[in-house]
């Protein structure tokens, strides 16, 4: 029993899936002998595809969408540098202090010239203390140990609108547990570096 081929109606989705055949058909040009696409008239596949490219492409050479596509994404645009990624050493403090000593101030010199070396980034200064004292003392305590580094920074040339503060207090703390190993590591100001201004 064989079907007989019925022809395809009016409207979009005939014509959508003739091209749609002809696409497939036309990517498959060069894999073999000339063949033919039938309908109830045969039609050839290089008129099917004249006639597909005159509809899509209107009097524009396939070949050249391509390479219009390709430079409409590059020509006229300069695309951004990739991110700079810099990682800033933190600042430790003393038990219940927020002043800085001898090799809190080699740090942040440290910290200050990779931060001149890219003056394209911002840096947020983070205050932590340890899980001692009260909830509030200790917010008090790390927004004094955050404005003192960024006061620091300031002094080593670092423009004070690229500097922002916070305290956590002992709300985030690095390390978990008790005892001064511990809580030497939780007492510091920690750097997160922002992009661009």
């Amino acid at each position: 029993m064989s079907r007989s081929f019925r022809p395809l109606g009016r409207g979009p989705w005939p014509r959508l899936l003739l091209m749609i055949g002809l696409l497939a058909f036309a990517g498959c040009r060069g894999c073999g002998s000339d063949a033919t696409v039938e309908t109830d008239n045969t039609v050839s596949s290089d008129e099917g595809w004249n006639d597909l490219e005159s509809e899509s492409l209107g009097d524009r050479p396939f070949d050249e969408v391509g390479s219009a596509l390709e430079d409409s994404s590059v020509q006229g645009e300069e695309l951004p540098p990739p991110p700079v990624k810099i990682e800033l050493e933190d600042v430790f403090f003393a038990y219940d202090q927020y002043e800085l000593d001898a090799e809190d101030r080699a740090v942040l010199a440290r910290n200050a010239r990779l931060l001149r070396e890219h003056p394209q980034l911002r840096v947020l200064v983070e205050g932590h203390c340890d899980e001692r004292g009260t909830a509030q003392y200790n917010m008090a305590l790390g927004e004094k140990r955050a404005k003192e580094v960024a006061r620091y920074l300031q002094n080593l040339g670092i423009a004070p609108d690229r500097i922002d503060t916070v305290s956590y207090g002992k709300e985030r703390p690095f390390a978990v547990g008790s005892g001064e190993a511990v809580w030497s590591q939780n007492r510091r100001a920690h750097f997160v570096v922002r992009g661009g201004r």
